[in-house]
């Protein structure tokens, strides 16, 4: 019996023969089971979605997985067997394999690679060295994860916020970046400085549960409604008041969506304009023109204002009872020399062109007749002024025809009085 070459020589010894065939079927077991292990190994190494290699000190790849040549653009194992991992970043590998004569493992290693056909490539990776019994490296293997689209991501998000904290903090409006849910991404100091917040304080907050808002159930419903009406994709304007540190302010205030290259809906914008001293003065400007309306209401004169054309634009209620017209009838529909009477027409209407080219030639005030409704003549004594900061005037008229008509009467009988002492035979005396 030869055993190290595996045959027999006869005559052959039972114990022999017996210790023969359990030594041949212990190592065709051996044989089975490494074969199954190489061919789980190769499953694994193969099927591996990250880019498994093996290569020599130099970078020269000795075997790779599909997964590898895939990420580095090279078509098949094959073909990546040509190539030499440390022309990928020539500097980094230098200093992975000084590295790893003592660490023997580097894991989570960041880097930049380029591949064959020049793109550059995001990888995160793990290396292990093999030494012989010198301490010299034999070979590295290396474990590829392509993080490239993760780090692109990455800077698209860097990028954004160094916009939003850029640019829009140097704003003087206030402005918020939302999620469509209403859920804050980014607020600029000019909204934080009202509340005295950083943004770390409000970032991941729904936009309406911030103070500006809270003071009011109304409005915080009413700017929850408007948030879906945004993220269907409609702008969102209207005047409203937010809380500070110092009260309520008024802002002028609209919310947008934002969309992507691609037409997609991907945030909703709020932003707010400071408008609580125009709001001051509106209230003031409201409150004088009321005063002014109750004073050209209530006077005892007859007013009206007319344009440059002359069309009335407005008049009060003591010119309504003095023409006997309503303000439906006259009010942006009639003009006010359509009642003059025709014996004054030609004097009043080149008053008007004459008062258009110079107001400071023409009499403010003079005596005129108006027709009325009824038909009736009044004789009136009227002021024109110009309205100033506006191409309108003012027209007011006192009605004299009653003391027009007792002037008359007072001139007669101021003539008959003549007359009479004129011819009297007897003496008159006056006295006062």
């Amino acid at each position: 019996l030869t055993i190290p070459y595996g045959y027999l020589i006869k005559p052959v010894d039972k114990t022999d023969l017996n210790n023969f065939i359990e030594f041949a079927l212990y190592k065709h077991q051996l044989e089975s089971e490494s074969k199954e292990s190489e061919k789980k190994y190769r499953s694994w190494f193969e099927d591996d979605l990250t880019g498994n290699f093996i290569a020599t000190r130099e970078g020269k790849i000795i075997e790779c997985n599909p997964a590898f040549a895939d990420i580095y653009g090279i078509g098949g194992c094959e073909q990546a067997i040509k190539y030499d991992t440390s022309q990928f970043n020539p500097t980094d590998w230098k200093h992975l394999v000084n590295r790893l004569k003592t660490e023997h493992k580097i894991q989570y290693h960041h880097s930049t690679h380029q591949r064959p056909d020049g793109k550059k490539i995001q990888i995160i990776a793990n290396f292990v060295a093999e030494h012989n019994e010198t301490g010299q490296i034999t070979e590295i293997k290396g474990y590829i994860f392509d993080d490239t689209k993760r780090k692109i991501a990455e800077n698209a998000i860097q990028e954004r916020e160094e916009f939003f904290s850029g640019t829009l903090n140097d704003l003087t409006t206030l402005v918020a970046i939302l999620k469509l849910d209403g859920e804050i991404i980014f607020v600029n100091n000019t909204s934080l400085k009202l509340i005295e917040k950083n943004l770390e304080d409000v970032k991941g907050m729904m936009f309406y549960d911030v103070e500006w808002w809270t003071f009011s159930k109304e409005t915080v419903q009413k700017l929850k409604e408007h948030i879906k009406i945004c993220a269907s994709g409609e702008t969102v304007e209207y005047e409203t008041q937010i809380q500070t540190l110092h009260g309520l302010i008024w802002i002028d205030y609209s919310m947008h969506p934002f969309f992507d290259e691609e037409k997609k809906l991907k945030y909703l914008v709020a932003e707010g304009r400071n408008i609580n001293q125009h709001k001051k003065s509106e209230k003031k400007l409201e409150r004088s023109e009321k005063r002014y309306q109750s004073i050209f209401e209530n006077s005892g004169t007859g007013l009206l204002t007319f344009g440059k054309d002359g069309t009335i634009i407005m008049m009060n209620s003591e010119w309504e009872k003095l023409s006997g017209y309503s303000h439906e009838e006259l009010e942006g529909k009639r003009k006010w020399m359509e009642f003059v009477h025709p014996d004054y027409l030609k004097m009043m209407m080149e008053y008007h062109q004459q008062r258009e080219k110079d107001p400071e030639s023409v009499p403010l005030q003079y005596e005129t007749v108006f027709i009325i409704k009824s038909g009736k003549q009044l004789v009136t004594y009227i002021t024109v002024t110009p309205i100033p900061e506006s191409d309108q005037w003012l027209v007011s008229a006192i009605d004299i025809t009653d003391l027009k008509n007792t002037q008359k009467k007072l001139e007669k009988s101021v003539v008959r009085f003549q007359a009479l002492a004129e011819y009297s035979v007897d003496g008159i005396i006056t006295t006062d």
